[in-house]
């Protein structure tokens, strides 16, 4: 019995996993793709995974900006005794949600930054993606490593 048979957890072993995340099977299993390994595509470089997120902050701020002229027009055509604070009230509710998601986007973007970083220099690198699965790798390998050593201990 080798190493990775007896360490083997299907999802633990990186080996499992291809470089973008998906598992695609262990080795007495499937052999199966994720749809960008299929593709043949470039792998995105920090600067590309960083994009998305500046491109969802950017439409959150484009709707935003409709939300305020959408509310600004309901505002003027709404008759003057109708009690308009549930209008206030949305819009105050939306816009802290907004708020909110355009903080969790730019979290996510300093995440990415900071563990693909550790990786390489060059954000425009399409390789990082490829980098961190090896890290991934070599550190499963020193897990097993580790596991096997601490089985020949001998303990009184």
């Amino acid at each position: 019995m080798s190493d990775y048979d007896r360490y083997d957890w299907d999802t633990s072993d990186p080996r499992q996993h291809c470089r973008h995340g998906k598992f695609i099977g262990s080795w007495w299993g499937p052999d199966i793709l994720c749809g960008q390994c299929e593709s043949g595509e470039e792998d995105p470089s920090i600067n590309d995974m960083i994009q998305v997120y500046y491109d969802m902050i950017d439409r959150k701020r484009i709707e935003n900006q409709a939300i305020v002229d959408f509310v600004g027009d309901l505002g003027k055509v709404m008759p003057k005794d109708l009690d308009k604070s549930f209008l206030g009230q949305a819009f105050i509710d939306h816009m802290n949600g907004s708020d909110s998601a355009i903080k969790a986007y730019k979290e996510k973007i300093q995440e990415t930054i900071d563990y693909f970083g550790q990786f390489t220099d060059d954000y425009d690198d399409h390789n990082v993606l490829y980098l961190a699965h090896r890290a991934q790798i070599e550190e499963y390998d020193q897990f097993v490593n580790d596991m096997k050593e601490m089985e020949s201990v001998q303990f009184d």
